[in-house]
């Protein structure tokens, strides 16, 4: 027979597997909406957005079940979720989405356990992230520019390619001359000259939605930013800022 310890561990073990099964799942439809994107696949659109809409309530509740079959009869009593909570604390201790895992935790537990308000003994609150974890990813999330070491026209057109859209633009030159005019409007107004920026960072995923696809960074000077966000079109002769 299975004790109340051993229950704990492997409700809290399926937890853990249950998320980075979703994870999974979500970052391969991700892949999935570049794919629609370079193919102008517009009817996959309304598919991808159900799955999307659906998939985080589909794992919960799945989860949930098993949880259920695992803990039995503990599975409403307060105390063992007591004990849970730092049993998967411990497990996805050192994890950079620590924060996103204990959301999925109190998503489970608000499903099987129906809690009424907030319960600090057995939810995870604020979601902060543990000072003795480090947080930084193995490799950097974004690429980082100077704005003052070269031409703002020159930095776009890399920073444009560095993307490798699987498809031609309409007009290249036109659009990075776009992007710089309207990027050194807002050094002057905000910071004065491109070599006043310290640096700009720009997220290497791309982010998807509906139709469009969209590139997003930020400038930084001290403790001033400028959030940056390029929206991308597909058009049937090409690929093109909008």
């Amino acid at each position: 027979m299975r004790s109340g310890t051993d229950s704990i561990q492997l409700a809290a073990e399926a937890i853990y597997r249950s998320f980075d099964d979703y994870h999974g799942s979500f970052k391969a439809l991700t892949r999935h909406a570049a794919k629609v994107f370079a193919l102008r696949d517009w009817s996959a659109i309304p598919d991808m957005t159900r799955s999307r809409q659906s998939q985080y309530r589909n794992y919960i509740d799945s989860t949930a079940q098993e949880a259920a079959l695992i803990l039995g009869a503990a599975l409403d009593d307060h105390d063992t979720w007591v004990h849970l909570k730092p049993v998967f604390a411990e497990m996805v201790r050192g994890r950079r989405d620590a924060p996103i895992m204990e959301s999925y935790f109190n998503s489970v537990l608000r499903k099987v356990f129906r809690t009424e308000g907030i319960d600090r003994e057995i939810e995870f609150m604020d979601l902060q992230r543990r000072l003795v974890v480090s947080t930084t990813p193995p490799e950097p999330v974004y690429d980082r520019f100077y704005p003052g070491s070269d031409e703002l026209e020159t930095m776009w057109a890399r920073i444009l390619r560095s993307y490798g859209f699987r498809a031609e633009f309409q007009d290249f030159d036109r659009d990075v001359e776009r992007i710089a005019k309207a990027v050194r409007s807002a050094i002057t107004e905000k910071f004065g000259r491109p070599e006043d920026v310290d640096q700009l960072d720009m997220v290497r995923s791309v982010f998807y939605r509906n139709k469009g696809a969209y590139l997003v960074g930020k400038m930084t000077r001290g403790n001033v930013q400028i959030p940056v966000v390029i929206p991308v079109l597909h058009h049937e002769d090409g690929v093109a800022v909008d």
